[in-house]
Parts: C-alpha cells; sequence; structure tokens
C-alpha cells in the first residue's frame, strides 16, 4: 500500500492493523518501492527486517545509492508497535542462511519458523548504475561488515568486517556455503577464513577449500516498472539464486562426484540423489559418504 507506503496485517480477511511505514522506519522515503526483506518470527511476537531507499541520484545518466542509508527494524506481529530499531543496516536472512531457519525456508509454502539469530549488513560508501555499464561501480571508501544479533531485541550478538566486498553488499554474490550455519569469506585484511554463523568464530581457511555458491539469475521484463519516487524505468529484474560449487574467491570449480547433504536443503532429494539448479541448469550428484 502506498502514497504514504503502509504496512499492514491481516487475519483472514480483516486488517489486523495498519502502520505507517515511516512510523516503523524513521528514515525518510523508506518504500519497498525499493525492495524489502521481512520475517514473520512466531516465537518472539515480531516481525523483523529492512524495506528499501530511493537513490539519492537519479537521473539519465547515473543513479547513486547510499549504503548507509538503510534500517533495520522489529515490530509487534499483533499490532504493528516498534520493538526495536537499528540504523545503517540491513536485514540479511533468507539472503544469507541464519542460524534457526532451514535453508529451504525461501521455497516453503506457509508459516516458517524463523531465526533464532538474524543477520545484517552494515555497509557505508556509495555504489552507483550507469546506461550500459556491468554491474555496480563504488567509492574507494565502501566497506561492509557482517552483524549477528538477537530478533528479539535488535542487539548485536557479534560483527565481521568484510572489507570491501561488492558481491555481499549487493547480496548479488554471496559467501561461499560450507554448510548449514558457516560460510566461507575474505575478511578486511583479504584472508579467506571460515565464519560460523551462531557465535562469529572464525579461523583460518586454506586456499583450495571448495564451498556451495549462489548467483542471482537476472531476466529481462518488456514492461519495466517505474518507482513512484523517481529513477529510470526497470526492466531487468532478479530471479532465484543459483546453486554452484565454487572456490573461496567465489569461482566456479568442476562439479563433484558427490554433493553434501545441506546442498539438498537448497535443492532436492530424491533417496541418496541431491537436485539442484545450477547456472548451466539442473544437475544431479549422489549424496556424499
Amino acid at each position: 500500500m502506498r502514497n504514504p507506503d503502509v504496512l499492514a496485517a491481516a487475519t483472514g480477511a480483516t486488517i489486523a492493523w495498519q502502520q505507517r511505514l515511516q512510523t516503523i522506519f524513521p528514515l525518510p522515503n523508506g518504500s519497498t518501492d525499493w525492495g524489502w526483506n521481512f520475517d514473520r518470527v512466531e516465537r518472539i511476537g515480531l516481525f523483523v527486517g529492512s524495506p528499501g531507499w530511493p537513490p539519492i541520484v537519479a537521473t539519465s545518466q547515473i543513479t547513486v545509492y547510499s549504503l548507509g542509508r538503510a534500517m533495520t527494524a522489529g515490530f509487534g506481529l499483533s499490532d504493528g508497535a516498534s520493538a526495536w530499531l537499528n540504523a545503517g543496516s540491513t536485514y540479511a536472512c533468507n539472503n544469507l542462511p541464519c542460524p534457526g531457519s532451514p535453508l529451504r525456508d525461501v521455497s516453503l509454502p506457509g508459516p516458517v519458523p524463523g531465526p533464532s539469530l538474524g543477520l545484517r549488513l552494515r555497509a557505508t560508501g556509495l555504489m552507483s548504475y550507469a546506461p550500459g555499464q556491468v554491474g555496480a561501480k563504488f567509492t574507494p571508501d565502501t566497506r561492509v561488515s557482517l552483524e549477528g544479533f538477537d530478533p528479539r531485541s535488535g542487539q548485536t550478538l557479534w560483527s565481521y568486517d568484510a572489507g570491501r566486498n561488492p558481491g555481499l553488499i549487493t547480496q548479488t554474490l554471496l559467501p561461499p556455503l560450507l554448510g548449514q550455519e558457516t560460510i566461507l569469506l575474505h575478511n578486511a585484511g583479504g584472508h579467506l577464513e571460515t565464519l560460523q554463523l551462531t557465535d562469529g568464530t572464525h579461523a583460518a581457511a586454506a586456499a583450495r577449500t571448495i564451498g556451495w555458491c549462489r548467483a542471482t539469475k537476472s531476466y529481462y521484463q518488456r514492461f519495466g516498472f517505474k518507482p513512484r519516487s523517481g529513477g529510470p524505468i526497470a526492466h531487468t529484474f532478479n530471479g532465484q539464486y543459483a546453486l554452484f560449487p565454487c572456490s573461496g574467491s567465489t569461482r566456479r570449480v568442476r562439479t563433484p562426484g558427490h554433493a553434501p547433504a545441506f546442498v539438498g536443503e537448497i535443492g532436492a532429494r530424491s533417496r541418496n540423489l541431491i537436485i539442484w539448479a545450477d547456472v548451466i541448469g539442473v544437475v544431479a550428484a549422489p549424496t556424499a559418504p
């Protein structure tokens, strides 16, 4: 619901409550026109997540976003009342594997458990796009940290400095997965590490470590979308993530003869066979022994 943007919850056919988005997210001009990511966490009685914010510059020649222009919040399931607010961060669950939420959550119909520990990104710098440009460009001061937080209070529990990581910032090329709650990424110094998402512990990883990467698949839509708050008409959209085996630098490697069990949580499983959607098509391999 827009003009103004309104968040609303329904019980059956009845509107249980509605709030202006800016009441919950007081940073001006927040709008789901620019994306959103919310989870319903039933056990704590809260919605948790972030909407999007428009660019700070939008012309026919260039579109510029301030990466620090973001907010994460928790607000009541029953009344929409604000429980907590965190400025400068973007909710990252569903794209990243938040502890407590099965990896298959994004494809499950109906209610899902919601995370026991949330993840959010805190980025600084500017990101820009121009006609004919491949991918985004970033200012030299661009940096990002990954934070684990308590969904009930919004309190930061741990923080990991990932330095300059465009794929993580845009969430278009995510860190390789090593398991349900472990990822592989470079720290601010450029050293490859494993990061345990439950508590933020990290350790050096061998350069040859193999993980599983996810990258967006884009498609072109002839009839574009024009945001009410201005900016160019969008014709290119991102689909669901493809999954592929990769090195710590997110480069594709040869598909292994066996796939780890957690890949079946993202894709599908049939007896001892793991099936997933790769960028090259649908692939299957036996479960790793």
